[in-house]
This record gives C-alpha cells, structure tokens and sequence, in this order.
C-alpha cells in the first residue's frame, strides 16, 4: 500500500451529463488513496449529478465551460482545505483512464521523483480506436509547437495528472478553456520543473461522439492553442 507521507489528495472531475459513466469514474478510485472527489458539473440536465453524489463525490454546479474554469473552481472551493504539499488529481468523467491506477500517478510525486505526474497514452496500453484520427494529429502538432519551442519532448501526455499544489499555484495558469492543460504542459517545460509521464491504459469513451463533432473539437482546440502559443512567445 502506497505511503501518502500525510499528504492528502483531491481528485477534480469536471462533468456535463456523464450519467453513464460519472460513477464508475469515482467508485474505481482507490478510496485509500483519496481523501475528496470534487466533481465541477455544468449543470447537467441528466442523472450525472445524482451518481456522482451517490458515488461519494462533492458537487459543485459551475456555469463556466472549459478546463481551466473547472480547476479554478475546485480550488477556491478547496482554499480551506488543501495544504501547499497536499496534492491535486485531475481525471475525466469520460472513463477513458483506468481510475484503479491512481497509485502509479502519485507515487513519483509522494517521493519527490516529479513535480508533475502525466498519464500517458501509449499504444500498448491503450484500446484500439481509443483516440480519433483527428485527435492523434492536434496532439502531434502541440507537442511538435512545444518541442520546437521550449525543448521539451512529451511523448502523449492525457487529461489524467498529479501535482501538487503548490507546485500548480507556481505555474500561474491563466486560460480559462480547455486550452488550460495545454497551457499546464507549456508552463511547466517553460518553468523547467521535473516532469515525468507514466504509461497508464486507456479505454474508448462510454459516451461516443460524431466524427464530424470531434473534427469541429479538434480544430476549435487547435486555434486556442496556436492563440495560446503566440500569447506565451
């Protein structure tokens, strides 16, 4: 069993009509390893917030979209909480990642191996069509953006990441979109802290998607990003 060394961990779950999977998300989570799940919902109009609560999350109901909306909001929620050493999970209400293997994620960071813990996607342990096409090729172009710019190689760095506190609070994060992790990848490579991305499975989403909707994702994600990449030149 996994040796926290009196760090308490919070995993934030961002979510909107994720009743389908929302619950298993949680309940896989090794309840050892975590101290509270706080699940920022964008007002679902299905059964999302229900589960989750059932399944023992916090809910806290958020108009604003985007990952770094959702982060932000966990945290002031968690200001009386967490302590700078305490340490923050960020996972999605997709059931995309194995939640059971939290334990691979937090242990470089409880032994001050990593700042930052980054699942990775590799094809070994990831579900055949797990990703889309048009996915595969906005995450070769980031990571290519960021290579050339700050030096750093990220093999396929997903949503599914431990840091701590006080290490996120240094990073300064400003975006507000989804475009936030993107920026997390940027200012941590900028910042030069110790980054290390652990291979973890990866599974196709419950809830699938159009094509044609993915695709509009993709290009929507990458012109925040190229506006994000121009922002931090």
């Amino acid at each position: 069993m996994l040796d926290r060394k009196g760090k308490k961990v919070f995993v934030i779950i961002p979510s909107e009509n994720h009743e389908k999977s929302v619950g298993c998300v949680i309940n896989d989570l090794p309840p050892y390893l975590v101290d509270e799940v706080v699940v920022v919902d964008a007002y679902s109009t299905d059964r999302t917030v229900k589960i989750a609560r059932e399944a023992g999350g916090t809910i806290l109901q958020d108009k604003g979209t985007g990952f770094g909306h959702t982060v932000r909001a966990a945290l002031k929620y968690l200001e009386a909480k967490a302590r700078p050493e305490d340490i923050i999970v960020l996972l999605d209400a997709e059931y995309t990642y194995f939640s059971e293997e939290l334990g691979e994620l937090l242990e470089p960071v409880i032994k001050d191996e990593a700042e930052l813990v980054i699942s990775s996607r590799v094809r070994e342990k990831m579900q055949k069509g797990a990703i889309p096409v048009a996915e595969l090729f906005g995450m070769w172009v980031m990571k290519k953006m960021v290579k050339l710019k700050f030096k750093y190689n990220y093999h396929s760095p997903g949503i599914f990441r431990a840091i701590e506190l006080k290490t996120l609070l240094k990073l300064n994060l400003k975006e507000s979109k989804n475009s936030w992790l993107t920026e997390m990848l940027i200012r941590a490579a900028a910042e030069k802290i110790r980054i290390r991305e652990v291979p973890l499975n990866f599974r196709k989403k419950v809830r699938s998607k159009n094509i044609f909707k993915v695709i509009i994702e993709v290009l929507v994600s990458g012109i925040q990003n190229l506006a994000l990449f121009i922002r931090s030149s």
